[in-house]
């Protein structure tokens, strides 16, 4: 089994062998907002190894890319803010699930992909159906907005038949893990040969919200959302998202 390294910020109370009520309750704070993934991802780690040993300052790009398992030189509670942010916040871009395209991602069997032989979605028909021309209304907006996502299907096969567009969505960042494929949208159509139909889904609050474990309320948070329509979850015409603060 492979542990992926998540940037944490463990903070102990041996700062410079002394302890520290204000470093403990900080420590305690922050221990609270991590995910199991990211505490699993400190015990894979030594802390210091690699960075000049233990007293050694790490550089920001250390922390965000997960290169540190402890930080025990750190006694300033601003620089301890500044810090937090980076490795709780910064470093989520590696946080979410990677799809099986992804060079990091490893297949849960030995010898096969764990790849599912029939996708969520999946569906026969005696014609073919080809999805182009996925675009957004916007490709950036604000927390609360919506946004209008189009395509385009059309039946290039020789017989009409049914199709039901689905559209998926994937939050890259946040302070969860998140689906590595979500489907917030589908519709059927019927089509015939040649034929062509422009279909247009809404992305709102309401498809764009999850249950946030961290703060027990539905919240939309600022990131980058892939966005992929199709005939299944397999669906590769995409799009990206960003949404801002």
């Amino acid at each position: 089994m492979r542990h992926r390294t998540f940037a944490t910020l463990v903070l102990l109370q041996l700062v410079f062998g002394r302890s520290s009520a204000q470093v403990s309750r900080r420590a305690q704070s922050l221990l609270g907002q991590m995910t199991l993934e990211e505490k699993i991802g400190q015990l894979n780690l030594a802390a210091g190894v690699g960075l000049g040993g233990f007293g050694t300052a790490a550089s920001d790009t250390d922390i965000i890319h997960g290169r540190v398992g402890a930080i025990l030189w750190l006694a300033d509670p601003k620089e301890m803010n500044r810090l937090q942010h980076l490795a709780v916040e910064q470093s989520r871009m590696h946080l979410t699930q990677s799809p099986e395209s992804d060079p990091r991602f490893t297949s849960r069997y030995w010898d096969i992909s764990s790849k599912p032989l029939y996708p969520f979605g999946y569906g026969l028909s005696y014609t073919i159906f080809q999805f182009t021309n996925l675009r957004l209304s916007k490709t950036r907006m604000k927390v609360g907005d919506s946004v209008e996502v189009v395509v385009d299907v059309t039946n290039t096969g020789s017989v009409a038949g049914d199709v039901v567009a689905q559209l998926y969505i994937h939050q890259r960042a946040g302070s969860a893990s998140r689906p590595v494929r979500q489907l917030e949208g589908f519709r059927r159509v019927t089509l015939q040969p040649g034929e062509t139909s422009t279909l247009r889904f809404s992305l709102r609050r309401d498809e764009l919200k999850f249950w946030s474990p961290r703060t027990k309320r539905w919240v939309v948070e600022p990131s980058i959302f892939d966005v992929w329509a199709g005939e299944d979850s397999r669906a590769d015409l995409h799009a990206e998202l960003t949404i801002e603060p």
